[in-house]
């Protein structure tokens, strides 16, 4: 029985992990690649960079799952809640990347206030799903409350500009639909229904990423530019391992964290491990910038304030740990 659940459990650990590795070097060479950067906007040119990467990793990952996957020739195909999930993981591939572009926001800074957003959503979600939040997760909750209010004196989030909170406000929205559509139709049921979840969301992204790339393009304007210019860099050879590897490193880390959401455990013990490793990653990934170039590690605050969203991770991710028990939502998994 000890080994049956050891054995159930290392799957998303062990994506918990391609996640880390991923999200790494994602947000290092995101940073690296974007040395035009100006404090009111981001580079949009490494969005070409990114939708080349994806496209070449995500996929080839889709094709896979789809050939593996248990009755992929099941009746009901694309559903609303698919178009939903799959747009909604489109937005957060771009505003993920828009936001690690945006000089004198560090890394760190931008990890908190996006993980700790979807933090803030997991016990809510577990609510409305049938779930009841426990005495831990307010504790948690409580710990990320106050790492948000400690960077606030520290000047980190006024020096933010107006466009990053945009960015940030878009991020949140697209994350809270995605999960609640993954919640209702894409957690539970058979492994099948999962991965088909997974396939039908992400053809959509693909879709939607390619619609939107070509008439950013179509249309005359500084977008266009600076996306020309970010194809050209794509197939320079002296940038294209920055410009086409974070977008191939994100396209990784994007399955590896669909993969930990689509587990049939709680939104607050997925949330919590897929958060608290790119939590770490930032940690691993400022460090490596503060080797390698010139730039200014983070706040002081921020750090610390990390440190506090890592122990509400640990906390969330101690009391819904694996051995929990599976409990359906209300929406019925065939609905997959």
């Amino acid at each position: 029985m000890a080994d049956h659940a050891a054995h159930r459990q290392a799957p998303v650990f062990g994506f918990a992990f391609g996640y880390f590795a991923c999200y790494v070097l994602y947000a290092t060479l995101t940073r690296l690649a974007a040395p035009e950067t100006t404090p009111a906007a981001p580079s949009f040119s490494l969005l070409a960079g990114l939708y080349v990467g994806v496209m070449l990793t995500v996929l080839p990952a889709v094709c896979v799952i789809h050939r593996l996957s248990p009755g992929r020739a099941a009746p009901g195909g694309l559903r609303t809640h698919h178009v939903v999930a799959g747009l909604c993981s489109a937005v957060i591939v771009v505003t993920t990347t828009l936001a690690y572009g945006f000089a004198g926001v560090s890394i760190l800074l931008a990890l908190l206030l996006m993980r700790g957003g979807v933090l803030l959503m997991s016990p809510v979600l577990d609510w409305r799903h049938a779930r009841r939040p426990t005495p831990a997760t307010f504790a948690a909750l409580g710990l990320s409350v106050l790492a948000v209010i400690l960077v606030i004196p520290s000047g980190d989030l006024s020096a933010m500009p107006a466009a990053a909170w945009i960015n940030l406000s878009a991020y949140l929205l697209a994350y809270g639909l995605r999960l609640d559509a993954m919640t209702r139709f894409g957690k539970f049921g058979e492994h099948g229904a999962r991965s088909r979840f997974f396939v039908r969301e992400q053809t959509v992204a693909l879709v939607a990423m390619s619609g939107a790339m070509a008439a950013a393009l179509a249309l005359p304007s500084s977008l266009c530019d600076s996306l020309a210019a970010g194809f050209e860099r794509a197939v320079d050879p002296r940038y294209a391992l920055y410009s086409v590897g974070l977008g191939a490193a994100y396209g990784l880390a994007l399955c590896f964290g669909s993969l930990i959401y689509l587990d049939r455990r709680s939104n607050a013990f997925a949330v919590s491990l897929n958060r608290g490793a790119s939590v770490a990653a930032g940690f691993v990934a400022s460090g490596c910038l503060v080797l390698l170039t010139d730039q200014p590690g983070p706040s002081t605050s921020v750090m610390l304030a990390a440190g506090l969203v890592l122990v509400a991770l640990a906390i969330l991710g101690a009391r819904a740990g694996p051995d929990e028990s599976d409990r359906a939502p209300r929406t019925a998994p065939d609905s997959a």
